[in-house]
């Protein structure tokens, strides 16, 4: 018996492997930023999830802008 409409209001999510892909690095340079905890995560168990809501403002915070001369 489902009481939900199906869909879920739960922001879009992704493990170690799926964030990798979205950033365009390996694993172990996500992992490391865990490691160091300087990225945002969650922890199910052995799981690790990413908010991507989350990595999208986190990187917005580390942009570095060009220097103009």
């Amino acid at each position: 018996m489902r009481f939900d409409s199906g869909r879920s209001t739960r922001p879009a999510g992704a493990d170690v492997v799926g964030l990798a892909m979205h950033l365009g690095v390996t694993e172990r340079f996500v992992r490391g930023l865990v490691h160091k905890r300087r990225i945002a995560f969650y922890k199910v168990g052995r799981l690790l999830i990413f908010d991507l809501a989350d990595v999208e403002h986190w990187l917005a915070q580390n942009r570095v802008d060009p220097v103009r001369r």
